[in-house]
């Protein structure tokens, strides 16, 4: 049976990590925890569960951190949780049959992050202790289980990833479907302050690395949200050169050029979008979109061709439903 290690990083966590170790001891043969300057009793607490505890300086830069606890892993498969995480007992049985899976390096979890409000891109769900009494939560695919390899390693400073390494390496990706519940958002206190070091860690590797596309964009994201639209547009058109497939950059393009009224500019934007992800989850929002700035323009003819397609394409979507039949086009 294969052998599984607890991968964390840490800083004065001692409000959820009791919780997340107490889930996870039963269903792990080693937990390994780096403290980047606690000052509480996150280590004590940590030792208290049998963890190795590793100190090491904090650097600005998660990926680094993190790689640490990699190293410090001595079993065959690694689980990377934080602090405020938490899988279910039933779910670390499911992931262990995912381990004794052949032929796979890594899996995709489905981290679930709870919000105090339903907003867009949310997920409903019954409130319990699970949830935290929340209702909604916010989903993403990361993968956060994998073999221990050395050629499995974390990049960038924020908003670390591992997938790169384990493609560079040849290795398998494949959804494991399982839920990681994630507090932090949900009872955050400090969620502004956390936002703009984020801001300044990303705008720090752009510094380093300036044709970063991924920094490039997170960049225009941090921008975005600030209001500064310029300063986005210019951030999202540099990576969209460098990338033009680059997670949907072209849709966040045509979205700041809606928001300036630059009409033409967004038709383009989405256009680029749609050519360039053509199966993306925002592909039914950038048609209905583009149908409408085409018919402000008086070019029913190409809503009606674009339209046309996306029915086919799209058939469950209502909004795409509803302006077909708008541009006089028949529904089945």
């Amino acid at each position: 049976m294969a052998t599984l290690s607890l991968c964390m990083i840490v800083r004065n966590e001692e409000k959820w990590l009791s919780q997340c170790l107490d889930a996870a001891k039963p269903f792990v043969d080693e937990i390994i925890v780096v403290d980047t300057g606690s000052s509480d009793s996150t280590m004590d607490i940590a030792r208290r569960f049998g963890a190795t505890v590793v100190e090491t300086p904090w650097e600005h830069d998660f990926s680094k951190a993190k790689n640490v606890a990699l190293e410090n892993a001595t079993k065959d498969w690694i689980l990377v949780l934080d602090a405020d995480e938490r899988v279910a007992a039933e779910d670390f049985k499911r992931l262990r049959t995912l381990m004794d899976a052949s032929g796979v390096d890594a899996f995709r979890l489905e981290l679930r992050n709870y919000v105090p409000k339903a907003g867009i891109g949310c997920v409903s769900c019954v409130p319990s202790d699970m949830t935290m009494q929340s209702r909604a939560y916010r989903p993403i695919k990361l993968v956060r289980l994998f073999r221990n390899m050395k050629g499995f390693r974390y990049e960038h400073r924020v908003h670390e990833m591992i997938e790169n390494s384990i493609e560079t390496a040849h290795g398998t990706i494949s959804d494991g479907s399982i839920p990681i519940h994630h507090y932090g958002i949900l009872h955050a206190t400090n969620l502004r302050h956390k936002m703009r070091y984020y801001a300044w860690l990303v705008m720090k590797e752009l510094e380093e690395h300036p044709d970063n596309v991924r920094a490039l964009f997170m960049a225009g994201q941090f921008h975005h949200e600030q209001g500064k639209l310029d300063k986005a547009l210019d951030h999202f058109m540099k990576a969209a050169k460098l990338s033009p497939p680059y997670k949907n950059v072209w849709f966040s393009i045509a979205g700041i050029h809606l928001e300036q009224h630059s009409f033409e500019s967004a038709m383009h934007a989405y256009e680029q979008s749609l050519l360039n992800n053509p199966d993306s989850p925002n592909a039914p929002m950038a048609v209905n979109n583009l149908a409408v700035l085409y018919g402000n323009a008086g070019r029913h003819d190409d809503a009606r061709k674009l339209l046309e397609i996306a029915v086919k394409k799209f058939p469950n979507d209502a909004a795409i439903r509803k302006n077909a039949e708008r541009f006089g086009l028949t529904v089945a």
